[in-house]
């Protein structure tokens, strides 16, 4: 996505990531067993997750994420999971506080498509005064549920990945700092908090899964230990500490085009590109075009056979439009002709350059050739630039000279328009001149940068 702010920003950031251990689970029979303990009045489950699969209202299971399942008589049971297709929310998180078969809570995630290789914070909350809530990425939902009760101690085991005893359904991807509250924390937007969590007064069970190696998971507050049953250790990049990074600033000219996030643009101001990066974190990158206030005045006064540039506080040379050559020394305002050559002015104020039309001194006066309608983009040019002639009805000669007067390029224009390559150019600046079967000229400035 991309914005423009006509109004410029100046911004200046770096991206960093949170890189830290993670258990990834493989989908088939991983998970963790965190004890019968856990789950007794909690107010609020977190953790991080990264999907190794995209998961839409097509997902075929149950896929688990926190759960305590009662095998028995699926009595105060608690799940965090994505519902599959054929239920009635399909592709959602589903956070459920289970009394008996007929009393049970069920709130939803907003988003039912979840990115592969992009890493989410989940928070679900049963609060004491406001009832059931789900955050995502520290955004509420707007699924919500009066329930206030929290699940009752029970016998059975709450497991991260497989549906508790149940043992099935499992999650394919990777977990990360994993906390249980005695609070409900949030209530509103917030922002998601960094690994490592901290262990607060209200903290049943804080799984860091720093450890790296080994078959558990150690509780900060030293007493839910919990026992890894498959899972593998990995390392992940979980989110951004500060996600704006800004590109060098690009200077134009009037008329001058650049590509910024895959659009030429022509206009001054910040663009904004919304990218994701490697860690599956939302990563801003600005881009900051200045444009010249000069605006160049191409035109060209005559009197008897003297040449004035029209435009005054400049530097000129003027040059032979046939032959594409600098006239040497002729880099004064006025120019005074002695044949009936087609010459031209380059002007330029500030590094900006303007090139002006192509005239004659002939005995029934001044003749004034241009092609009326042509574009060139981008231009700069990196290593490839389109020249395209809307009025084209001919072969075109198009031949290019660099600022000594040297021809570098030639070539006949047999279409309305031209892809010419530049890798080669040397990063400078140069005059593109397109003449037609019928002596109609046109000399303009091609600007290569590497």
């Amino acid at each position: 996505m991309k914005y423009l702010f006509t109004l410029l920003i100046a911004v200046l950031g770096i991206h960093s990531f949170a890189q830290t251990p993670a258990l990834r689970f493989d989908g088939v029979n991983d998970y963790v067993n965190l004890g019968t303990e856990v789950a007794t009045d909690v107010r609020t489950i977190e953790f991080w997750f990264k999907l190794d699969e995209d998961i839409t209202p097509a997902l075929a299971t149950h896929i688990s994420l926190v759960v305590r399942d009662n095998t028995t008589s699926n009595y105060d049971e608690i799940v965090l999971n994505f519902d599959p297709s054929g239920t009635a929310h399909p592709g959602k998180i589903r956070f459920g506080v289970v009394k008996t078969w007929v009393d049970y809570s069920d709130i939803f995630t907003n988003n039912d498509h979840w990115n592969a290789d992009q890493w989410y914070h989940i928070a679900a909350v049963v609060h004491p005064a406001l009832g059931m809530m789900l955050f995502v990425d520290g955004i509420k939902q707007d699924d919500t549920h009066p329930n206030t009760i929290p699940p009752p101690a029970l016998d059975k085991i709450t497991t991260i990945g497989c549906w508790g005893e149940l043992n099935n359904r499992f999650f394919d991807g990777t977990i990360d700092d994993v906390r249980f509250s005695s609070e409900g924390l949030y209530t509103e937007d917030f922002i998601p908090p960094c690994p490592d969590l901290p262990y607060e007064g209200s903290t049943i069970a804080l799984w860091h899964l720093n450890e790296a190696i080994g078959s558990l998971a150690h509780d900060s507050g030293l007493t839910h230990d919990a026992d890894i049953e498959g899972a593998s250790w990995g390392f992940g990049p979980i989110c951004c500490t500060s996600s704006e990074n800004t590109m060098p600033p690009i200077f134009l000219c009037r008329g001058q085009s650049a590509e910024v996030f895959g659009d030429y643009v022509t206009e001054e101001g910040t663009y904004i590109d919304s990218l994701i990066n490697i860690g599956g974190c939302d990563s801003i990158v600005y881009q900051e075009v200045y444009v010249s206030d000069d605006v160049i005045d191409d035109g060209i006064s005559i009197t008897g056979d003297l040449f004035t540039a029209d435009q005054a506080g400049a530097t000129y040379q003027w040059m032979n439009c046939n032959t594409g050559e600098i006239i040497p020394g002729e880099i004064n305002q006025f120019y005074e002709p002695t044949d009936n050559e087609p010459y031209a002015v380059i002007i330029t104020i500030d590094g900006c350059i303007d090139t002006s039309a192509c005239i004659t001194i002939q005995q029934s006066g001044i003749k004034v050739n241009s092609l009326l309608d042509f574009k060139i983009y981008p231009n700069p040019a990196d290593h490839l630039v389109t020249i395209s002639v809307n009025n084209f009805t001919s072969p075109i000669q198009l031949t290019i000279f660099d600022l000594t007067g040297k021809r570098i390029y030639s070539e006949q224009m047999n279409t309305e328009k031209l892809e010419l390559n530049t890798s080669n150019f040397v990063a400078s600046i140069y005059l593109v001149k397109l003449l037609t079967a019928k002596g109609s000229m046109q000399v303009f400035k091609l600007y290569v940068q590497h």
